[in-house]
């Protein structure tokens, strides 16, 4: 009687245990995000894209590293199949003359921002998320059209 009471307490803890280990690997329905990003036809060097959940959608927030021109969110860290905002902050290095007061002028070199606020801190793009829509491009323009 004693040894089937521990053996019936062990099957089930065994099965409890499993359970959670399957619903670990199943997910909890995060998806994959990728894509390519241009500005007037030409990769994104460099960046970063975000997506933001909207019309309440369930989170997280989420993003990646653009780099020549394509970025991947993958499932672990991925969205929840929804609405979101998208922020896209795009990177160029610039030359700029400094003047070093030892050994003449020198050359250096920074990073900055090129895309306009309605890409980013005041974003106009959206897109929704689902199974099966990948991959996700944006094609981004600096010209303003009339």
């Amino acid at each position: 009687m004693c040894m089937s009471f521990l053996n019936r307490n062990l099957l089930m803890l065994c099965c409890m245990l499993l359970s959670v280990l399957l619903v670990g690997c199943v997910g909890d329905g995060r998806l994959e995000v990728l894509g390519k990003v241009s500005v007037d036809g030409k990769p994104v060097e460099y960046g970063s894209i975000s997506f933001k959940p909207i019309n309440q959608t369930k989170g997280p927030t989420a993003g990646a590293t653009i780099r020549e021109g394509s970025y991947k969110v993958s499932a672990d860290k991925g969205l929840f199949p929804g609405d979101y905002r998208v922020e896209i902050v795009a990177l160029r290095t610039v030359n700029m003359k400094s003047v070093d007061m030892v050994t003449g002028e020198a050359l250096s070199q920074r990073q900055e921002r090129f895309l306009p606020p309605k890409y980013n801190d005041e974003s106009e793009l959206t897109v929704e998320i689902g199974a099966g829509n990948a991959p996700y491009d944006f094609e981004l323009s600096l010209n303003e059209k009339k």
